[in-house]
């Protein structure tokens, strides 16, 4: 062990480099970011589309088809679902492989030339599975006139909140907008002999909108509109349309009006559209807490400056408060079991120094910990949480472990070196072989495939990380100290072993000297461990644990082609089922192509007379009851994923759709 005597003998350069840990640590702990889960990409992309109010079938022929056969030729692609409906349509692409970003290339490449060849797409937009987040901060601004919290949100909220060095986008839906309707007089238009498209080229040359028309008279003509960014409707009136008697105003052949457009946001609160929901993202340089901690000090002082009256402002969730309070529940422990590791040093070694030394390797441990964490580019997010809670409870047995060897070895005699390093040396073999086989344990854990082992690597390599920062310490800080630092008292030496000590041996001494009692002890620990594989069964399973605090994330699957009114009234059952549940406040609902996205905020504090387990399982089977009578197909929750409420999905396919359900029924 000569390795360890070159470390004891050089205190200056261990004590250095704890001053550096101590340092780095510290850097490590200030900049590592904070957010709810990590960012992960899954194996996995959606591609969804939009066209204006095109039908379904017409959707799924001329969109839906052809897009997803072009995708289904990409090499790596596993399998894809689509889901069409009335100007609509989704496709979710599964991967199979580890090259996901080379195939989410090629499918975004796929979609955007597609809305460009087909000028049937409005838009179009790819997004890679992932548990990142554009937005991470939700508002909402209610009040009875849409349009001065319109007026409020885009001349106010947004340009204010953007402003703030911490939040990089304000996304704002169900605003109050208007749009631009022209109505043709046919006489008119055939008298001057014009060609409606030859006045839409027009326009397009002088205000560069999409645009559509109606004749008057006629119920088979379109309506002209577009949202349009004009100063007037005189500009538009005096648009100079060439004609057969030379140019005349667009006025002359035609009335010119603005109109409210109709709220296409598919976002209810409680069932209603009228409110105007708000999205806030921030800058990849700063964390969720930071960021929180902006938007509400300028919501603060936007209240202040009397910009709100009238209506309300209010804040729906922030993620960085299920962070804030899982980093204070980890911190918390952290000092918890300090103190109570210290305390139980301290009873039964009766001596301070010990416990002042396991007091120093404690914070070195956890910082070291937090540095490496900081140089793979780890966050503290609910899995390094976790990880980090159970890594810190067995953070202190190496250290403890080694000290006590070496307390009881110059209670024998030896001298300062020789005590140190004959302790070390007697259980050295023990400590390492006890971190190894606890690594081991969460080995193949780490090395599950699919989405499922890119969150437990994490959960692992922390807690690894964890226990070898604590061996680390144990095996070259505490010998430093120990060697002179640690000293025992002239009546600890040579004294005989305590009343617990020598009770323990006689029991051990009894079922050890009899085969009857060794038996004995075998069989009941044997019936122990196969009565605990009865329990498995009812302990419950999820990808994640539930780290949300009065609060829900719900996913409802919904059959596809439901029309807007059918969205409309599903949304007012969902809000009217959810208000029926003792302790729901408030909840959110937001339509994504064939999926609803619900947010259920619950009672808090005072108000609180329910669990949240109680209330979460009745959202669920309440919501499950509305499939009898209403389209929805599946309710899960959204931090489970699929399978964590319904844990088996079955697949039909054929060319006959009728068939397929009558096969399914």
């Amino acid at each position: 062990m000569g390795w360890l005597k070159a470390i004891i003998q050089r205190k200056i350069l261990v004590g250095l480099l704890v001053t550096f840990i101590f340092m780095i640590g510290s850097y490590a702990v200030l900049n590592l970011d904070r957010e709810l889960l990590p960012t992960i990409n899954m194996n996995g992309a959606i591609v969804e589309v939009t066209a204006g109010d095109m039908p379904a079938s017409e959707v799924e022929n001329s969109i839906t088809t052809s897009l997803e056969t072009q995708i289904q030729g990409i090499d790596g692609v596993e399998s894809t679902y689509s889901t069409t409906s009335v100007g609509q349509s989704t496709i979710q692409i599964m991967f199979e492989g580890s090259d996901g970003d080379d195939i989410y290339s090629e499918i975004d490449s796929i979609a955007h030339t597609s809305a460009a060849e087909n000028n049937d797409i409005q838009d179009v937009f790819a997004f890679r599975m992932s548990t990142d987040q554009d937005y991470e901060f939700y508002m909402d601004i209610s009040g009875d006139d849409l349009s001065e919290i319109s007026a409020f949100a885009t001349e106010v909220l947004k340009p204010r909140i953007e402003s703030l060095r911490e939040v990089n986008d304000v996304a704002l839906d169900g605003l109050y907008e208007q749009e631009l309707v022209i109505e043709f007089n046919r006489e008119d238009v055939n008298e001057q002999g014009i060609e409606i498209n030859q006045v839409i080229n027009m326009i397009n040359e002088t205000n560069d909108e999409s645009v559509l028309g109606e004749l008057e008279n006629d119920d088979d003509s379109p309506t002209l509109r577009w949202d349009t960014q004009l100063a007037s409707v005189e500009e538009v009136e005096n648009l100079q349309i060439p004609s057969q008697n030379g140019y005349v105003a667009l006025g002359e052949i035609a009335e010119v009006s603005i109109q409210p457009s109709q709220n296409t946001a598919y976002v209810w609160k409680d069932g209603t559209k009228d409110f105007i929901f708000a999205q806030i993202g921030r800058v990849s340089d700063v964390t969720q807490i930071e960021m929180a901690s902006a938007v509400r000090s300028e919501i603060e002082d936007i209240h202040q400056e009397g910009l709100v009256e009238g209506f309300e402002v209010n804040e729906l969730v922030a993620q960085a408060d299920y962070v804030e309070s899982s980093l204070d529940g980890v911190t918390q422990n952290i000092i918890i079991g300090g103190i109570l590791a210290l305390a139980v040093l301290l009873v039964f070694l009766r001596n301070i120094r010990a416990t002042l030394i396991i007091g120093l390797t404690i914070p070195t441990s956890i910082l070291l910990t937090f540095t490496a964490m900081w140089l793979i580019d780890y966050s503290f997010n609910i899995l390094t949480l976790i990880a980090l809670g159970l890594g810190i409870g067995m953070m202190v047995d190496a250290s403890i472990v080694i000290l006590e060897s070496i307390y009881r070895k110059k209670e024998q005699g030896f001298e300062k070196l020789e005590a140190v390093m004959e302790g070390i040396k007697e259980v050295a073999t023990a400590v390492i072989a006890s971190m190894l086989t606890t690594i081991v344990v969460f080995l193949p854990i780490g090395l599950l495939g699919g989405d499922v082992g890119q969150f437990m690597i994490i959960l692992s390599l922390v807690v690894a990380i964890t226990l070898i920062s604590s061996v680390v310490v144990s095996f070259t800080l505490i010998p430093t100290l120990a060697e002179r630092f640690l000293k025992i008292k002239e009546t600890h030496k040579n004294k005989e072993d305590g009343v617990i000590i020598r009770n323990y041996g006689n029991f051990v001494a009894k079922i050890v000297k009899r085969k009857r009692n060794s038996l004995a002890v075998i069989t009941i620990f044997i019936l122990i461990f196969v009565g605990s594989l009865f329990l498995v069964t009812r302990v419950p399973m999820s990808i994640m644990p539930d780290m949300l605090d009065r609060y829900a994330e719900l996913i409802i699957d919904v059959e596809p082609g439901l029309s807007e009114e059918e969205q409309d009234e599903l949304a007012q059952e969902i809000h009217e089922s959810l208000s029926t549940i003792q302790d729901v406040e408030s909840n959110y609902v937001m339509e994504y192509g064939g999926m609803y996205f619900v947010m259920v905020n619950m009672t808090k504090d005072e108000e609180i007379t329910r669990q949240q387990d109680e209330v979460n399982g009745e959202i669920f089977s309440t919501l499950r009851n509305l499939s009898d009578s209403h389209p929805i197909n599946n309710v899960q929750d959204a931090m489970s994923g699929v399978g964590g409420v319904q844990p088996v999905q079955i697949n039909l396919n054929g060319e006959e759709f009728d068939q397929l359900i009558a096969d399914l029924r």
